[in-house]
């Protein structure tokens, strides 16, 4: 049991090595398209760049929590991060497929104002002043780019809320989608990531196997994530990477 345990993660930190080199590789190219990509308006690659960082980060994270006996208990912090990353990038291609480039713009606006009204409401001044000046900036170009957006009407308390993604969302998870997928974000919630042994094809009683099978959604999670961007980037050339990854892993 020992054995094929180790066999198995060893199998699935090379098929995360796998995961997290493609994911260089669109890094690469985004960081290629960024000048055009900012003059001609396309700002969901603007949170692309942070996704994809955040992605490789908590991959990296998580083969190392998955590493040390004492540590994967925690395994499922970064399976849920991960997992809310591809539920927010798929609703920003959502919202720029059906209402249009501008509805992007204006929702990183709002995002970026929030995130900024955030960090005023924190102690200290440090830095306060330029977060002001570039919230100002925001409603400038709100309507030089002829944007809905005002930024005193974002609330720094508005946040969008994970359920509702789940229930539209497309993505394919252990056989799982739509509102199905709320069950594994409620699952890696402190409180509940004790009572998941059922996740994935094993049934096991062993915290090791019910750690790695969280260990593998966040693989897959992250599959899903580098398959959607290649899709919607049209990075056509990378069509290969990630049918040789689902091919590895076994998803369809």
């Amino acid at each position: 049991m020992e054995k094929d345990f180790n066999t198995h993660m060893k199998a699935l930190f090379s098929l995360t090595n796998e995961v997290i080199q493609t994911l260089r590789k669109i890094e690469t190219q985004a960081n290629l398209d960024k000048k055009s990509n900012a003059e001609n308006g396309y700002w969901e690659f603007a949170y692309l760049e942070r996704y994809l960082k955040e992605v490789v980060s908590l991959l990296e994270l998580s083969m190392h929590l998955q590493a040390h006996n004492s540590f994967r208990k925690y395994v499922h912090f970064p399976a849920r991060l991960i997992m809310e990353i591809v539920l927010q990038m798929e609703h920003i291609y959502y919202i720029k497929n059906k209402k249009g480039q501008k509805a992007v713009n204006r929702l990183l606006l709002k995002d970026t104002t929030k995130s900024g009204k955030v960090s005023l409401g924190k102690p200290g001044d440090s830095g306060k002043n330029t977060i002001k000046n570039y919230i100002g900036l925001f409603d400038i170009v709100a309507k030089i780019l002829h944007l809905d957006f005002i930024s005193s009407n974002v609330s720094e308390k508005s946040n969008r809320a994970i359920k509702p993604l789940c229930e539209k969302s497309c993505i394919i998870v252990k056989k799982c989608t739509g509102g199905d997928l709320y069950y594994f974000y409620e699952a890696f919630s402190e409180l509940s990531h004790a009572n998941i042994a059922d996740i994935g094809a094993n049934q096991h009683s062993s915290e090791d196997i019910r750690e790695l099978n969280i260990f593998e959604v966040s693989i897959e999670l992250a599959i899903r994530f580098s398959e959607m961007v290649v899709k919607e980037s049209k990075y056509t050339q990378m069509d290969s990477d990630i049918q040789n990854l689902k091919r590895i892993s076994g998803i369809t």
